[in-house]
């Protein structure tokens, strides 16, 4: 037990600190396109050690399983499949849990997976910053086909409401329109205009792609910002910075407000990080979030706007009203070593 939790813990600092895009799941969306999943929810999932599912508003999960590799990343379908990718290089898989009881329903071997996403047709993309993009057939674990990109580093993944798939890859943002058959995709562009060093991305409901940058993050030197394109845009239609230092995950509301995770590490790993507050249309900070604040890795939004910071170093997770005005949660019963979060 104690090297299983030690190995999560290095797996958290080797993500906030190292290059890359970024740590597990750090798009951390609010809400996924195909949003039917219902019966009694939202809820919010917790990953890491263990896997637990919790009624908005409740601080005791409902249900927890002991995960023996520790989750990566999360996604959810519209049919109540979970999905969780577990492990590392040398060992790992892709489970499917009923979302509602945290019942396994099955799983496929697949190592080092890091990032899910589900398309509207409930097809299931996976990578691994590796070269290409594990695809899988609706509802579960049948292997369909792998899509191999040109640059060898597939990045965080994440869909707009036109089911249009947006890919973190190399230096540069590839889009993917659905293709025939089922499940396939095709480049239709590529945006690189405003785009260094991209970690993560998160789709606005008004469409609207945000893409977190961190130039020689890796040399713990640069400037992060966030690249904001309109619908349809390659170009940059703003760009946001300011009080953000290595970071770690965004998330956007569903009135435009941005959000930025700082997982900063000082000389002697004592400063927590705080999370960035930016008003709609704004390119300077509103505010910092710094209470209850542990370095932060994941973000996730429910319906009502609320906050949700998923903090590495205090293994809780804080929830803030919207806008980040207020703490109003702070949950740890359940967790164990948090890496990853998801609502639905």
């Amino acid at each position: 037990m104690l090297y299983r939790i030690s190995s999560l813990v290095a797996l958290l600092l080797c993500c906030v600190q190292c290059a890359g895009a970024g740590p597990p799941n750090s798009a951390s969306p609010a809400t996924l396109p195909n949003a039917t999943f219902s019966p009694s929810g939202p809820f919010l999932y917790v990953g890491g050690g263990e896997l637990s599912q919790y009624a908005l508003g409740d601080s005791n999960p409902r249900h927890s399983v002991d995960l023996s590799l520790g989750a990566n990343a999360l996604a959810l379908d519209s049919r109540g499949n979970l999905f969780v990718a577990n492990g590392g290089v040398s060992e790992g898989y892709i489970a499917v849990y009923d979302a509602q009881s945290l019942e396994l329903r099955r799983s496929e071997e697949l190592t080092d997976d890091t990032f899910l996403a589900v398309s509207r047709r409930g097809y299931l993309y996976a990578s691994n910053c590796g070269g290409g993009i594990d695809v899988f057939t609706p509802g579960g674990m049948k292997y369909d086909y792998t899509r191999y990109l040109r640059t060898g580093t597939v990045c965080a993944l994440a869909f707009d409401r036109d089911d249009d798939l947006f890919v973190v890859d190399g230096n540069s943002i590839a889009v993917f329109t659905p293709a025939q058959p089922p499940g396939n995709i095709k480049l239709a562009r590529r945006i690189k205009s405003g785009i260094n060093g991209p970690r993560a991305l998160a789709l606005a409901p008004s469409g609207q792609l945000f893409v977190l940058n961190c130039p020689r993050c890796a040399y713990h030197r640069g400037h992060p910002y966030v690249s904001v394109y309109e619908p349809g845009s390659s170009s940059p239609a703003r760009i946001v910075s300011g009080d953000i230092s290595h970071p770690a995950a965004l998330a956007v509301d569903s009135k435009g407000t941005l959000y930025v995770a700082s997982a900063q590490l000082d000389s002697k790993g004592r400063d927590p990080g705080w999370v960035t507050v930016y008003a709609p249309e704004a390119t300077k900070p509103l505010r910092k979030i710094v209470a209850g604040i542990g370095r932060p890795i994941a973000l996730a939004l429910d319906p009502s706007d609320n906050l949700y910071v998923a903090n590495g170093e205090k293994g809780s997770v804080t929830v803030y009203a919207a806008g980040g005005t207020k703490l109003l949660q702070t949950i740890t019963k359940g967790i164990n070593v948090v890496l990853t979060l998801a609502i639905r």
